[in-house]
């Protein structure tokens, strides 16, 4: 059986070696090239963020993957425009799921995604599909990644901030009495930013929703010690002991 280590060691291999052949190939159409998350390469041309799903050469049963509540079909080579189309149609039920669940947290921000079939940057004869979006400044890390005192700091200083990051939190508990869990443990999926020398949040990635279940082991450990920093933030925001446990070292170990 594969350790976990030499799991992620390879996976780290792979991105690394498809990395090194978009930079090889990538012409600049979608603006300068920023990173890769692992199913989409992310772009910045001015003030918008350009990501383009990777195609992949492996077939995927998308339809048998109970763990996901959305289907999220990916590309795949020789994907025809209609089934780009069937692409696109799952990315806008998921983003649409997260606007309707979140929109009416205050000052939580869900930038809007537009779709589009475009050439592939890795420079073959597929076409993928392009998500546009606005382009987020500032980020100081995630609500798992944050140095704790920075944290701390904004919680007590900008009440308006706090009030929005309970009642993000509060929505992610609820939703996980329903066994759904929205890909909060990525990281800079809930991105905290500065505007104007002020913290916001935003969801800068609103894709992947778990179903807890039929999740693997290694995601229920994950989505486990999220609820349970949860949990303990909510119990007082403002001690920082609380916010300590909230930021420990990310979710991964």
């Amino acid at each position: 059986m594969e350790s976990i280590s030499n799991s992620n060691n390879s996976k780290k291999e792979d991105r690394g070696k498809t990395v090194e052949r978009l930079e090889s190939t990538y012409k600049g159409q979608y603006g300068e090239y920023k990173y890769y998350a692992g199913q989409v390469f992310v772009f910045k041309k001015e003030n918008i963020a350009n990501k383009t799903l990777l195609i992949s050469n492996k077939p995927i049963d998308y339809h048998n993957r109970p763990y996901l509540k959305f289907r999220a079909k990916p590309v795949h080579t020789g994907d025809t425009n209609q089934e780009l189309e069937e692409t696109i149609k799952d990315w806008e039920e998921e983003w649409n799921w997260f606007d309707k669940t979140f929109r009416d947290i205050s000052r939580l921000v869900i930038p809007k995604e537009k779709y589009s079939i475009c050439e592939d940057p890795m420079g073959t004869n597929n076409n993928t599909v392009l998500i546009s979006t606005k382009w987020v400044d500032g980020v100081q890390g995630d609500i798992f990644r944050m140095k704790t005192e920075k944290l701390f700091k904004y919680l007590v200083e900008y009440p308006q901030f706090r009030e929005t990051l309970v009642e993000l939190i509060k929505r992610f508990l609820e939703l996980a009495k329903k066994d759904i869990y929205p890909d909060y443990i990525g990281t800079d999926n809930v991105a905290i930013y500065l505007k104007d020398n002020i913290p916001n949040i935003s969801l800068i990635d609103p894709h992947i929703v778990w179903i807890g279940q039929y999740c693997n082991d290694t995601v229920k450990g994950r989505l486990g010690r999220a609820i349970s920093r949860f949990e303990k933030f909510l119990e007082d925001p403002l001690r920082i002991e609380n916010v300590k446990y909230l930021t420990n070292g990310g979710l991964m170990d």
